[in-house]
């Protein structure tokens, strides 16, 4: 192959200098590198590679982590190191053998009346439907009405965290919202390090993973909000966590579960229909937690009763069962641009402020109450 443009440094009979053929034969063959160089490159780029690299996620650090690279990912095993040193301070945080449990902090007034409970989901290893706190409330307050067809869901399904992780010392946390600020944060190797990843709706990983990591232990979501393609953006063993906000929400999962007729009607915006969802990692987020969010957290217990429902976002859901669950607690991509019309909602789309005009949740309080959480050391802001 480079046969030719060898021989062209070392013929004579042109009857012109040598050096004017040396330069020459230099000039195409650098010609020749730049050309394989961008067919190669763009050939990769559109190969399906989905290979397993062991890299180093932070700079002097011995530490390895796997990282699944996807089809046309921007992203190398290079470039997957932290760019900049901002982050490790996080890291050394994470990887910390101290363990600084928030629980054993004075937190009065912020969580006066907070009572921990750790069993997250639904269960029938416990007969606490009996409860009348649960039995005199519809969904998602309660489970009034729903009883049987939640039964049948928990006959398939489980309802404990890993072992491996239940059995932690001390489990460090890190609730990823949504937010804009994860935006070019650097933050995915941080993000990988904790023990439980707690990820929200279909945010998605891919091609996101810079910023974001790939590790997901818990994915809360609802019908409308979840992933139609699980394997995508999930791990093999994330947990799938169901927010049952209303009644059909439930009928949508056990319809799935059952492989029965797809449930269409009563959602605000249409579900997907979700494929091949192993029945051993879906669970049913607990009622109690709504609860602990809107009555005990915001003080807004008389949402219950209003017709136009006053419902935590996802978001704020995810760090009540993390306080519940957690020693330590970070959140990464908290916070709307409350003073931005123009402002962007999240990492991944070009939404804007304008788009929450008719929302269901409060968003300041729950911005105000989240930065008290902050101030007096119970969570800690990675963005």
């Amino acid at each position: 192959m480079f046969g030719w443009p060898a021989k062209l440094m070392f013929r004579a009979s042109w009857g012109k200098p040598r050096c004017a053929h040396f330069v020459y034969a230099t000039l195409t063959l650098s010609l020749f590198a730049i050309v394989w160089n961008m067919f190669l490159g763009h050939f990769l780029r559109q190969q399906k590679i989905h290979e397993y690299f062991t890299i180093p996620l932070f700079k002097n650090d011995n530490t390895t982590e796997s990282v699944y690279l996807f089809k046309n990912d921007s992203i190398t095993g290079s470039d997957y190191m932290l760019k900049n040193d901002s982050p490790t301070e996080y890291a050394s945080f994470v990887t910390s053998t101290s363990c600084s449990p928030w629980h054993t902090l004075n937190t009065d007034p912020t969580l006066s009346g907070f009572i921990r409970n750790a069993n997250l989901f639904l269960t029938l290893e416990r007969q606490w439907w009996h409860e009348g706190k649960y039995m005199t409330r519809n969904l998602p307050y309660g489970i009034k009405g729903s009883e049987e067809i939640i039964r049948q869901i928990l006959i398939k399904t489980k309802s404990h965290m890993p072992a491996e992780i239940d059995r932690l010392p001390c489990k460090r946390c890190v609730v990823v919202g949504n937010g804009n600020s994860l935006r070019q944060s650097l933050l995915g190797g941080v993000i990988n390090k904790y023990n439980v990843v707690i990820r929200l709706n279909n945010a998605p990983v891919r091609g996101y993973e810079q910023d974001v990591g790939n590790k997901t232990t818990l994915r809360i979501f609802y019908p409308e909000s979840a992933n139609k393609e699980l394997a995508i953006e999930n791990n093999p063993n994330t947990l799938f966590v169901l927010i049952p906000f209303k009644a059909v929400d439930v009928y949508w999962l056990k319809a799935i579960l059952y492989n029965e007729s797809k449930v269409v009607n009563g959602f605000w915006k249409n579900p997907p229909t979700i494929n091949s969802l192993d029945p051993s990692k879906v669970r049913i987020l607990s009622p109690i937690y709504l609860q602990q969010a809107m009555e005990t957290l915001l003080h807004q217990p008389n949402s219950f009763h209003k017709k136009e429902h006053l419902w935590p976002t996802t978001g704020f859901l995810a760090i009540t069962v993390a306080l519940n669950y957690c020693d330590e607690v970070d959140v990464a991509g908290f916070g709307y641009p409350l003073n931005q019309k123009d402002g962007l909602i999240h990492y991944y789309d070009q939404l804007k402020m304008t788009m929450m005009s008719r929302s269901v949740h409060n968003i300041t309080e729950e911005h105000v109450y989240l930065k008290k959480l902050q101030s007096t050391g119970i969570i800690r802001y990675l963005t």
